[in-house]
């Protein structure tokens, strides 16, 4: 019976035409998800998010760049703030309706960078999976119902725009490894700009200016027949890139003796970082995953999220504070399906139930994603036709060495904001079609199994994101 639903589903989807039906059929309750969750709430709801709004409104009004130490969020890249603060400057700061375009700016984005999630997964697909149209379809659909991606839509922040630039440039990249445009100075100009604008956004996408220039240099000593066209797209892509984003690290470095300054390093800010929780992280963090989760996804340890934040101030936070989220493992892999914070979620006991369930799902669908990672990792040494994943397998190895580095030295809540998983969404999407792919070629009724398990697990995402916000 389940092999039957799943080849009467393959069976649909396959027929002419039936294809884009399914993506739009599957994609317009995601969209009415995140519309609902930007009108749920108020923009000051979120990480920081009253930090960058008062970085929004200090441009809107003097149309100047604040100070880096005026506020916690003061030292970030200014593009995101700057559009932002155009349309705060059009319709008005104190138009009601200010608020709602903001987070509707931030919605837009997230719908860009899943569009550009869908053209890379069209391009592997096509190339690598033998035009899967399954495949496809699922990994489409995990990209749109992906909580992570999901909640932090709505949120007033520059780690959407980020995400989506960076997204955009590893779309452009792998395009030109696998359709043979590394030559093509009108792609070296487009990937140079996405990546100088990205560069304007966030610090983070230094990972994906980073990913490029390790690319490029793997092609380069691959490749000796096209080195001197590729050498003059190398050069367009990055003078591209600095002529947009250099002026900022430059001033930095003027200004502040540093061309990354960050929060964290200034002084009369240490005290928000000392403050929050685990505080610490000890060898064992990094390798060891709590199951406990599976028991308490919330970071209240008694579930009650709405007093953790007064309790833990007013007390010892550690007597509130649930200690399987020592475990970096185990904070990325939760905050990635359940927003543990209890900031947008209502945790009663009927969305406990839920979250337990929907963890356990996504567990499944995280152990596929790193096989099929794994698998594409090793075929990287095998077969030059893998260089087209090269922009995602790079991208994902320093992203997490970098994040391991940032827990070791702020060892404060950065392993429970979902913010990792916003601009590796792109890698993680395509390494489960991969894995899921290799299923339905060898294991097909495991893959029927997981199949109908990511529509459950779509189904658990509209009810808990749908019915339990605050």
């Amino acid at each position: 019976m389940l092999s039957n639903l799943v080849n009467k589903l393959q069976y649909l989807v396959e027929k002419n035409g039936n294809k884009k039906f399914f993506i739009v059929l599957i994609f317009l309750p995601a969209i009415v998800l995140r519309l609902y969750h930007m009108l749920s709430y108020s923009a000051s709801y979120g990480y920081d998010a009253v930090w960058h709004l008062a970085y929004i409104r200090h441009l809107a009004a003097a149309w100047s760049i604040p100070s880096a130490y005026a506020d916690l969020e003061s030292y970030q890249p200014p593009l995101y703030y700057f559009i932002s603060a155009f349309f705060v400057w059009i319709i008005g700061a104190q138009n009601r309706g200010i608020e709602i375009f903001l987070k509707f700016l931030n919605v837009f984005y997230s719908f860009l960078m899943l569009w550009f999630i869908y053209k890379t997964l069209s391009l592997i697909t096509l190339n690598f999976l033998k035009n899967n149209k399954l495949v496809f379809l699922c990994a489409a659909a995990l990209s749109f119902y992906l909580p992570a991606h999901l909640y932090l839509s709505p949120m007033v922040s520059n780690e959407m725009l980020c995400a989506c630039l960076g997204t955009a440039g590893l779309y452009i990249f792998t395009y030109a490894i696998i359709n043979k445009k590394l030559y093509s100075i009108k792609t070296a100009c487009w990937l140079g700009f996405v990546l100088g604008l990205a560069l304007l956004t966030k610090y983070t996408a230094i990972l994906f200016f980073i990913t490029f220039i390790i690319v490029s240099a793997v092609i380069f000593l691959q490749n000796k027949i096209i080195r001197q066209k590729f050498s003059i797209f190398f050069a367009v892509v990055i003078s591209v890139a600095l002529l947009i984003s250099g002026w900022w690290y430059v001033r930095n470095m003027v200004v502040y003796g540093n061309f990354l300054i960050k929060a964290n390093d200034m002084e009369h800010f240490s005290n928000v970082y000392l403050q929050q929780p685990p505080g610490y992280h000890s060898a064992k963090d990094f390798f060891i995953f709590d199951f406990n989760v599976f028991l308490q996804p919330f970071l209240a340890l008694d579930g009650d999220t709405e007093q953790f934040w007064s309790k833990y101030n007013k007390n010892h936070f550690l007597l509130y504070y649930n200690p399987v989220f020592s475990s970096v493992l185990t904070g990325t892999f939760s905050t990635l399906w359940v927003e543990n914070h209890g900031m947008f979620l209502k945790t009663e006991r009927l969305c406990l139930l839920l979250s337990r369930i929907l963890l356990a799902t996504g567990f499944f669908i995280c152990i596929l994603s790193i096989a099929g990672f794994i698998k594409i990792f090793i075929g990287i040494f095998q077969s030059d036709k893998y260089t087209a994943f090269l922009p995602v397998v790079v991208l994902s190895l320093i992203s997490i060495a970098a994040y391991i580095s940032y827990n070791i030295r702020y060892p404060y809540f950065c392993h429970v904001k979902a913010f990792l998983m916003l601009h590796l969404t792109c890698p993680f999407i395509v390494s489960f079609a991969y894995g899921l792919n290799l299923l339905f070629e060898k294991y097909r009724i495991i893959f029927d199994f997981v199949v109908l398990l990511l529509f459950f697990m779509i189904i658990l995402v509209m009810v808990i994101y749908g019915f339990f916000l605050r």
